[in-house]
């Protein structure tokens, strides 16, 4: 009998590892009931020791993270896919988002682990697909169209609790506010260091309907100016 996994299996032996590293580490892997918001699990971090001794009151919570657990068999080209539409809902949130790719060999033993942090080049990477399918440069709806991440894309480690919980904290930094502010100025910015341009248009028409008419390409179109703005942005170049 053939080790390999039908793909369904092996998402759910990946499932189950991912869960079972979280134990180790005690982080509280809470699974979703209904896969369609673009995570797997929402993994709790429980405080760092270096909160112990501050008031009750000035003590930050640990982070909590939305995690899409992906599984692949061992290969030259270890590339894990997500339709776009729940790359874009794993990204938007302000909380910390990861893709965790678990790597399976042909002995079913999980032998190498990713952590790939939404933020930075690999949120851009979301962020400039949404925006192409915006203007109709990717016509297919986006639960059609894939996004690929590898492990080289992510903080690679052997699959134990101790890593998986190292790389969390690594990622997440210790403060959970200045996250946060970090990634709604990233969602905001992303793709627009050198400024977002406008185009400003000024048509010549005498009613509605000949706007539609425009539209529908029943009326030729009489432009008066046409100008190309920008704001210049103050995010820094990644």
């Amino acid at each position: 009998m053939s080790n390999r996994l039908p793909n369904e299996w092996l998402g759910l032996k990946g499932e189950c590892r991912f869960q079972e590293l979280c134990a180790e580490a005690m982080l509280a892997a809470n699974k979703s009931g209904n896969d369609v918001m673009g995570w797997d699990f929402i993994v709790e971090v429980p405080d760092s020791p270096s909160e112990t001794g501050l008031l009750l009151d000035q003590r930050r919570a640990g982070p909590t993270c939305r995690i899409q657990v992906k599984t692949v068999w061992k290969s030259d080209e270890i590339r894990a896919e997500m339709t776009l539409s729940a790359a874009e809902r794993l990204a938007k949130p302000a909380e910390p988002a990861f893709v965790c790719i678990l790597v399976v060999a042909e002995d079913l033993a999980v032998v190498e682990a990713s952590l790939v942090h939404i933020a930075g080049d690999n949120l851009a990477r979301i962020l400039k697909r949404l925006r192409q399918a915006e203007a109709g440069l990717k016509p297919n709806p986006l639960n059609k169209q894939k996004v690929t991440f590898t492990t080289l894309d992510g903080e690679r480690f052997t699959p134990t609790g101790e890593n998986l919980r190292n790389a969390l904290l690594s990622a997440c930094g210790s403060d959970s506010k200045l996250y946060r502010d970090r990634k709604e100025e990233e969602l905001e910015k992303l793709g627009y260091e050198l400024g977002r341009y406008q185009l400003k248009v000024e048509l010549q028409v005498g009613s509605t309907d000949e706007i539609v008419e425009m539209a529908l390409g029943l009326r030729p179109v009489t432009v008066l100016s046409a100008l190309t703005t920008t704001s210049a942005s103050k995010y820094p170049s990644q």
